[in-house]
């Protein structure tokens, strides 16, 4: 249809480097059936900022924590994201749309 978002693809085949500013990441939380909507660059930064919390001992350049998030599935994301409702953290399922280009 005509200006609506484009779902991609399928969750376990793409990779958070393979998305970009026009792409939207929608989560439903499977107890309260809130729906959220993430934006890659916000969801790669928030993520380097916790490797770089949990691993002090490690390389503190951005490049080398930015090529080890770009390299993570969207699928493993159900494991580490909670809703902000009701808290759950158990079978919320998420999928990767694509804005329309006038959008």
């Amino acid at each position: 249809m005509r200006g609506e978002p484009e779902v991609i693809g399928a969750k376990w085949t793409i990779r958070l480097g393979d998305l970009s500013e026009r792409h939207r990441i929608e989560v439903r939380c499977f107890r309260c059936n809130r729906v959220g909507v993430l934006y890659p660059d916000r969801l790669r930064k928030l993520r380097i900022m916790q490797l770089k919390r949990k691993h002090r001992w490690a390389p503190s350049s951005d490049d080398h924590w930015r090529e080890m998030v770009d390299h993570v599935r969207v699928a493993e994301l159900e494991k580490v994201l909670r809703c902000t409702d009701c808290g759950n953290r158990v079978n919320n399922s998420l999928r990767v749309t694509k804005l329309p280009p006038h959008a």
